[in-house]
């Protein structure tokens, strides 16, 4: 079989002869023993590595999948690297009592048309049958911070779950972290509001908006569910009136009046709002917004920092640099504590807290703080920077739906001291302290109690790991949005 020669494939259950097939040069294919099992799955190597296996999951090894059923039906499921969708091919094979041979010579056939060499013989598995969900993500913007991350995650879990996953968002660093997971991305244009004079500003938004709300209309024809993180692109939703569910992942707690006009406007095209916290589901029921809440999670297990702390005191705080986590409130809690102990800020900034950034780094610059701030910038990997920490803080002034950072700072056993609102109450339980937000006198005593009470940091340390391991998990975070989000697309298939 290494050469396909020239011969007609009679098929006397489904018309006159196909026409001859043409000569490929192909590498030795691997044969399997016949018979074979009157429903079996057939998967080969692809040259260059894209792939997916049963169940939808992707892989690096296969790319293509052929079913032959008890009928003689053979089909071919082939992944064409530029969609990135499984490409349905049905080919007419002969009666089952006739299989083996030229269902070989089809599948063969059309394998080698796409430079597939090599057979494997699995086993046929009816979950690969079941229809794809058809999800559609909307972004009102390309950055990357916390809300991006929950969303990336949610659609990774979607892609390994076999979902088919199309985007709407800006360009950015979201649209290439999207992409690089294999989701197709479409642009739309950015719906934050732009800088400059309001009524200027407001008409931009408007017009970006109407743009926004014909291509969201184009991509949800086909989708059986929306998903939309954040609500600032609900306004361009109902201008577009999908024919599908919509599901808002909230992030945010309505503290703001601007943020309550946006919902007003756009809340009726919502199905279901997805809350990361209680406080969040809150602000959401009272506007009228049906939702129910899925708190956010942490991978888990991972590897636990040391059961004491390091010689030298270091705290250290996670986050964008933006006047919402209260880094200046944190640098000033520290100059009211001994010279020895260090801070170290971790994250980067958005354009448009440049000033603010400036003030952070001025303040570091006192005499009181001079020499004792480190600005780390991003990291790759946080949780190693964690590990030679004493306490984490987050110091957020206005309340967050669900900071990731304490989550991943208990996953390690890392003390905690955090601001008494939002969702960092909900989560925190025995593995920190809570201080009033913006007081930076009441971290600065919560900060020297942690470093000088051992037995206080030993209990934080212990308690953080077993929070996260009775349930907030990520792995318990994405199944249980997928559950949600799979009931919601089954009635609308």
């Amino acid at each position: 079989m290494g050469n396909v020669e020239d011969r007609q494939v009679v098929d006397s259950a489904h018309g006159p002869p196909a026409r001859p097939e043409r000569k490929v040069d192909v590498q030795p294919v691997e044969h399997v023993a016949c018979p074979r099992p009157p429903e079996a799955t057939y998967c080969a190597p692809h040259t260059r590595g894209y792939g997916a296996t049963k169940r939808g999951y992707r892989s690096r090894e296969l790319s293509c999948r052929v079913t032959l059923d008890d009928r003689g039906h053979v089909r071919v499921e082939h992944l064409r690297e530029s969609s990135n969708e499984l490409t349905l091919i049905r080919l007419d094979a002969t009666s089952p009592g006739a299989q083996s041979q030229r269902v070989e010579h089809h599948v063969r056939a059309r394998l080698e048309c796409h430079g597939l060499h090599r057979l494997a013989y699995a086993p046929y598995d009816p979950e690969m049958d079941r229809p794809r969900r058809r999800l559609l993500v909307v972004s009102h913007t390309g950055l990357v911070a916390g809300a991006e991350t929950v969303l990336f995650r949610l659609v990774s879990g979607a892609v390994d779950a076999g979902w088919s996953i199309e985007a709407a968002c800006p360009t950015g660093p979201l649209t290439e972290t999207l992409e690089a997971s294999g989701v197709r991305c479409k642009t739309i244009p950015d719906l934050t509001l732009p800088p400059g004079p309001m009524v200027i500003a407001l008409a931009r938004l408007a017009w970006r908006t109407h743009l926004a709300a014909r291509r969201l209309h184009a991509l949800s024809k086909d989708r059986q569910l929306i998903v939309v993180n954040r609500f600032f692109a609900l306004p361009a939703l109902r201008l577009a009136r999908p024919q599908c569910p919509v599901v808002l992942l909230a992030h945010d707690v309505m503290i703001r009046r601007s943020w309550s006009a946006v919902l007003r406007v756009g809340r009726k095209v919502v199905d279901l709002a997805i809350a990361v916290s209680d406080t969040v589901a809150g602000s959401l029921s009272s506007r009228g917004v049906p939702v129910t809440v899925v708190r956010n999670g942490t991978p888990w297990p991972v590897e636990p920092m040391p059961d004491a702390p390091p010689s030298d005191p270091v705290i250290g705080c996670v986050g964008l640099l933006t006047p919402l986590k209260g880094q200046d409130v944190l640098l000033d809690a520290v100059s009211m504590l001994p010279a020895e102990v260090k801070v170290e800020l971790v994250g980067g900034r958005f354009p448009k807290d440049a000033p603010y950034v400036q003030r952070l780094n001025r303040r570091a610059d006192e005499p009181d703080l001079r020499g004792r701030v480190t600005f780390v910038g991003n990291t790759d990997d946080v949780q190693a920077r964690m590990r030679n920490w004493s306490v984490g803080v987050s110091a957020s002034v206005l309340p967050e739906a669900g900071p990731l950072a304490p989550l991943e700072a208990m996953s390690i056993g890392l003390p905690m001291v955090g601001t008494n609102h939002g969702g960092t109450p909900e989560v925190l339980g025995d593995a920190g302290l809570l201080v009033p937000p913006g007081d930076a006198r009441a971290m600065a005593e919560a900060l020297s109690r942690l470093l000088s009470d051992r037995e206080l940091w030993q209990r934080c340390h212990a308690a953080g790991p077993r929070l996260i391991a009775d349930g907030l998990t990520l792995d318990r975070q994405v199944r249980e949005l997928l559950e949600v989000l799979a009931d919601l697309a089954d009635l609308n298939p």
